[in-house]
């Protein structure tokens, strides 16, 4: 049977990617597993300036400045800014 369902609420915390030092401590202090990629070392996408490793299994995903880090169970999960904009809003009390 097909059912109209919606997204629980909850509150988390969550971290712009920037490309700044105090940006990649944010994330780390989310819990993150994530690194910065130096210039030199960005390959095929000289856009991808950081690396995060998402739970459960350690996938790695590359982020690029405007993209956001969500703290959840384990770690950290990437959301563009446009994704984040549609399932994330400030909490305001």
């Amino acid at each position: 049977m097909i059912q109209t369902v919606r997204r629980r609420q909850f509150d988390t915390r969550a971290v712009r990617w920037d490309g700044t030092p105090a940006a990649e401590a944010e994330i780390r202090a989310l819990g993150a597993d994530f690194t910065a990629i130096p210039e030199e070392d960005r390959g095929d996408d000289p856009d991808a300036t950081g690396e995060l490793r998402e739970p459960p299994h350690g996938r790695r995903v590359l982020l690029r400045e405007g993209d956001h880090v969500v703290a959840v169970a384990g770690g950290g999960v990437r959301y563009s800014d446009e994704e984040y904009r549609g399932e994330f809003e400030p909490v305001t009390a």
